[in-house]
């Protein structure tokens, strides 16, 4: 698949991923079509933890709520091989929330201590995509339907969608989307090299996670049970998240997102009142200008001498990403000093990121 191919595929899943499923059950679309089709659904395999990321790793993480999360792979090298507890290309995808306050905790010995977790699962092992959930800190008789381990409480989607097991080879050609939709029901979405591309399953959601759904992890982990996955010695991988941005009252952000939608509907629903605004703590109510700018701004806006200068400083202190390039630039110029540069070479790359259309006129 040459890269322009590549390209439109990557642009219809992401169209796909926003079109509503008929109902609930499993589905699968095939390229370039524009409909989902109805397929038998596979039972989800019983409830065994799966190893993540454990905070060594990177998570997109936004400020409201996350709509819809998207993992796929930037690039792959040196990755010739892979095996979990000696099975070759056996391995889990995950899209993973952070703990998040659930109303599900409400049977917990302390609902306050309790919080919702919700992973979002391709397994090859079970040649399958389902979601997990969790109620962690339960420390109660788990409701019914849970199976208790430990001082938590687990359970799999009642369902899962049927995904061939694929080798470590197709891996820049797959992605795993997590959705959770406002009208209570979570959704997740594999896609695949072959026909059908896109395997979906949508069902009732447990534990609402639209209400705290504010960072997600992505990665390529042991296919459950505490195991493992292990690359050939040298292999390097990346990994990108996108995330759908939501309003405070749970409207998704269209995408591309535009200038008046992040700086208004959006900007606007999580605006906070003075008091509760750092800014105000720090300089006082009379010296802060309230408002959105007026139009988007990137390094390519600055002037052409000043940013040259500023990017020169940038790459010399070691920053090499072109998105904290691009905010180094900006910095640099702006603060009139060579400190930034010395943070954005520490920085770690960023995992998702938004480029908004331009103002209308």
């Amino acid at each position: 698949m040459s890269r322009e191919e590549q390209r439109q595929f990557d642009a219809w899943r992401k169209s796909m991923a926003r079109v509503p499923l008929p109902k609930k059950g499993c589905f699968t679309a095939s390229y370039p079509g524009n409909e989902w089709h109805e397929v038998p659904c596979t039972t989800a395999p019983p409830p065994r933890p799966y190893t993540v990321g454990s905070a060594v790793d990177f998570s997109a993480v936004v400020s409201g709520h996350i709509a819809s999360a998207t993992g796929p792979f930037d690039s792959m090298d040196g990755v010739t091989s892979e095996t979990n507890s000696g099975n070759p290309d056996t391995y889990s995808l995950q899209l993973n929330s952070e703990f998040f306050v659930s109303p599900a905790c409400a049977g917990a010995a302390n609902p306050n201590v309790c919080k919702g977790w919700q992973q979002f699962i391709y397994s090859t092992t079970f040649a399958s995509a389902f979601i997990q959930y969790w109620l962690l800190d339960y420390s109660a008789p788990c409701p019914a339907g849970w199976t208790p381990l430990s001082i938590h409480c687990i359970k799999n989607s009642v369902n899962a969608v049927a995904v061939p097991a694929q080798p470590i080879a197709n891996l820049l050609h797959m992605s795993l989307t997590g959705t959770a939709n406002v009208g209570g029901t979570d959704t997740i979405i594999m896609s695949i090299p072959g026909n059908p591309n896109l395997n979906a399953m949508n069902q009732d959601d447990v534990l609402t996670l639209s209400q705290g759904w504010k960072l997600a992890e992505f990665g390529i982990f042991g296919d459950g049970g505490g195991s493992d996955a292990t690359f050939s010695v040298g292999s390097t991988m990346a990994v990108r998240t996108t995330v759908d941005l939501a309003t405070r009252n749970r409207v998704v952000l269209k995408q591309p997102i535009t200038f008046e939608d992040l700086y208004h509907p959006y900007a606007n629903s999580w605006r906070i009142v003075p008091p509760d605004s750092l800014l105000s703590n720090l300089c006082g109510d009379k010296d802060i200008d309230r408002g959105v700018p007026a139009t988007r701004f990137y390094a390519q806006d600055l002037d052409p001498n000043a940013r040259e200068r500023a990017r020169g400083i940038c790459t010399e202190a070691g920053v090499r990403n072109e998105s904290l390039l691009d905010a180094c630039t900006i910095d640099v110029t702006v603060l009139g000093t060579r400190d930034a540069a010395t943070f954005f070479a520490r920085a770690h790359p960023p995992r998702a990121e938004i480029r908004v259309e331009p103002p209308r006129r």
